[in-house]
């Protein structure tokens, strides 16, 4: 299985493009592209505000700060313009390498820099995702030397070998997983629909965790059906099912969203045995 690794210092002069097809030019399809590039969009927006408020904890002076800051400002604005031009008749490539060139800043400042925990773990999902991108465009790596942080999250202990489980196998792991959390989620939207209890913040809680769980799966189908390492997508799938086993525990809900949850918990327990993963709420 190819390690990908996405090229972030591409704000220099790159390969000149030609109008080509699609099948000459992505190595993802289309669709995946899409969601990729709508996924860089969104994060974007909710890493900047974070980034803003936690840039003053760097301890750089007043103008390397607001340097940053629009340094991430253009950055979030060439996610907008990547999303606005990308269609079938338009690979949108400049927008793509205008995209990476901003990263690159960004990801040189963060490995530099001391920056709180949630910024560094958006950060690392962003990542994600531009490394998906420049695979696909085959851009030629060229990344900083010093790389942000990789640490996975401390509920989380990865083996140091990459395991390369069968095709075939991973692939129908993923498709039960994806299948089994839509059911969950199907439920748990009727289960809450139908509640008598008035509880707004915690329904609004375990709808975001699903959303966010949901995001995971996606982006897990798109990195492992593209070729590329998914380990990291793996540990944040695993990360985020978290949440919601939390919850679970926390809030009875009907038998229909236990049952559904159940399945869904064991198809994790398989993912996490094929990647050496051990959790410890997986274990419980």
């Amino acid at each position: 299985m190819r390690v990908s690794r996405y090229a972030l210092g591409i704000a220099l002069p790159m390969l000149m493009w030609q109008a080509v097809g699609f099948a000459q030019t992505l190595r993802m399809s289309y669709s995946e592209t899409k969601k990729t590039i709508e996924r860089v969009k969104d994060q974007s927006e909710k890493f900047k505000d974070n980034f803003d408020d936690d840039v003053h904890r760097t301890g750089l002076d007043s103008k390397s700060r607001q340097d940053m800051k629009r340094v991430v400002n253009r950055f979030e604005k060439a996610s907008e313009n990547l999303k606005k031009h990308y269609s079938k008749d338009n690979a949108a490539v400049p927008s793509v390498q205008d995209v990476l060139a901003q990263g690159a800043l960004i990801d040189s400042f963060i490995s530099r820099h001391v920056v709180s925990p949630r910024v560094q773990n958006e950060w690392l999902l962003l990542r994600q995702d531009l490394d998906l991108l420049a695979n696909s465009y085959d851009l030629p790596p060229n990344q900083p030397a010093a790389l942000a942080r990789t640490e996975p999250p401390a509920a989380v202990v990865i083996a140091p070998v990459q395991p390369q489980p069968g095709a075939e196998r991973m692939g129908d792991l993923i498709r039960d997983i994806q299948t089994d959390a839509t059911a969950f989620q199907t439920n748990v939207r009727a289960a809450l629909a139908g509640s008598s209890v008035d509880d707004v913040e915690a329904n609004s809680s375990i709808n975001q965790y699903i959303g966010d769980f949901m995001v995971s799966c996606d982006r897990l189908n798109t990195s492992y059906s593209s070729g590329y390492s998914s380990v990291d997508s793996v540990n944040e799938v695993v990360s985020r099912a978290e949440r919601i086993d939390e919850y679970m525990k926390d809030h009875p809900l009907s038998l229909s969203v236990q049952e559904s949850w159940i399945r869904l918990r064991n198809d994790l327990v398989r993912l996490a045995a094929i990647y050496n993963l051990m959790p410890g709420w997986l274990s419980r």
